[in-house]
């Protein structure tokens, strides 16, 4: 990541963006395949906005609120997902093809999940909020390192740097 990237995010991170994005996120997660993106997108789009704007001495806030959606309501356009087929759409020879998924019949998988995040995190609440962002899907180190960054103090880097130092120790344990 160049300085100019790096630059734009601690300044968006700083000015309290981020439970905005995270929540309009959450918001369009249903509409779009991946809210990492979206969320970096954002986050870049409201640090140069800030950057542009850092001479005048009103608040910020409004034109977090107005960029984010904005790029929202970009996003959605650009990433637009096809359409849903129907079931019946997708019969072959009188059968069907597909069948919905039984969101109840992996709690078991759920459980095992939430023991072996137990396991690896140990108590440790950064452990936990990095094992957490691994299970949803998110495995850019930066993003993390940056949410890690805003709810316990320290630099980005050196949260970087942990995250990978973890994901190692991770690797070794679950393999042996």
């Amino acid at each position: 990541m160049d300085e100019r990237k790096a630059y734009l995010l601690t300044l968006a991170m700083e000015s309290g963006a981020m439970p905005y994005i995270h929540h309009e996120s959450e918001r369009i997660a249903g509409s779009v395949p991946d809210q990492t993106s979206f969320e970096q997108r954002t986050l870049l789009s409201v640090g140069y906005w800030l950057d542009r704007y850092r001479e005048n001495g009103r608040d910020k806030r409004a034109l977090i609120q107005r960029i984010i959606k904005r790029e929202s309501i970009t996003y959605l356009k650009q990433t637009k997902r096809a359409a849903a087929l129907s079931i019946e759409g997708m019969r072959d020879e009188g059968k069907a093809s597909w069948e919905p998924k039984d969101v109840l019949a992996d709690v078991e998988g759920e459980v095992i999940l939430k023991e072996k995040t137990a396991l690896l995190a140990q108590g440790d609440l950064r452990k936990e909020m990095i094992l957490k962002n691994w299970s949803r899907g998110c495995t850019n180190n930066t993003e993390i390192a940056m949410l890690l960054a805003q709810h316990f103090g320290g630099n980005i880097e050196g949260n970087r740097k942990y995250i990978q130092r973890f994901r190692l120790k991770c690797q070794r344990e679950l393999a042996s």
